[in-house]
């Protein structure tokens, strides 16, 4: 093909969308071959070029295409109801060495601010007033 397109004649985006958005890939595929009796790829290709939708990822449908979009934050009904499983399985299991290391890093970060260790020059320098001021408590030993 030298870039001609086939005469499709006037494409239903929104009802394409809908059917994918609402039934799944599955189901858009089937709606392009009865409707139009071209390949599936061919009108993904012109949504793309032609319609204000783009696909999102993150949310695995086509949206409208920013500034023209329309759709609510909110999760629609269709959405609310679908009884699919997500994508990400969380699983109830606790790294406890995990949350340990990550609590041992927040003091360390935590002293950072009032204390300063100068392996080099074997120094030791407290912020003693910054320590107070934050609410600490100094005892000298």
């Amino acid at each position: 093909m030298s870039g001609k397109r086939k005469a499709l004649g006037k494409i239903d985006f929104k009802a394409f969308v809908d059917v994918f958005n609402t039934q799944g890939k599955t189901a858009a595929v089937k709606h392009v071959t009865d409707t139009y009796g071209v390949r599936y790829d061919t009108i993904v290709k012109r949504l793309r070029q032609d319609s204000e939708y783009i696909f999102d990822q993150s949310r695995d449908r086509y949206v409208l295409k920013m500034g023209n979009n329309l759709e609510s934050p909110f999760l629609t009904v269709e959405e609310l109801c679908n009884n699919e499983k997500p994508k990400i399985q969380y699983t109830n299991t606790i790294n406890s060495t995990e949350i340990i290391f990550n609590l041992i890093k927040d003091k360390f970060f935590e002293v950072s601010k009032y204390v300063t260790l100068e392996n080099s020059s074997r120094k030791i320098t407290l912020k003693l007033d910054a320590a107070r001021n934050a609410g600490y408590d100094i005892e000298y030993v």
